[in-house]
């Protein structure tokens, strides 16, 4: 499904540059978002629809990218014996509790987002 798989793998594996596995994970990004668009009819989406959904799954793909690269960057770290911070040790090496910590922050994000859309709006919150 994704064109160059083995070679973006290659990347994710080896220790390349940190703007590389963004890249690589903003191509995998709009590629999942190409297809998505792919299976769709003809004149489902407006040309801004499609645009902005390419962008946000090409960000949300570069973010990923950075979070399995620093992932990767702790558990060295750690298996090195060195100092890393406790943030960085709960969201990216505590296994099941990171990914409870990743969903609170990710509601919460989310919440502050839509109040905050809300206010500017000058829409009653409850």
């Amino acid at each position: 499904m994704i064109p160059f798989r083995k070679q973006i793998e290659e990347v994710f594996r080896s220790d390349r540059s940190i703007w590389l596995k963004m890249t690589c994970g903003a191509f995998v990004g709009a590629m999942l978002a190409l297809f998505i668009l792919s299976h769709a009819e003809a004149g489902e989406f407006p040309l801004a629809a499609i645009v902005t959904l390419l962008v946000m799954y090409a960000a949300l793909g570069a973010i990923l990218g950075i979070c399995l690269s620093v992932r990767d960057l702790v558990r060295r770290r750690i298996s090195d014996g060195k100092p890393v911070s406790l943030p960085l040790r709960m969201y990216f090496n505590w296994g099941a509790v990171s990914g409870v910590i990743w969903t609170v922050t990710i509601l919460a994000a989310l919440t502050a987002l839509i109040v905050l859309s809300r206010t500017l709006r000058g829409v009653p919150i409850f």
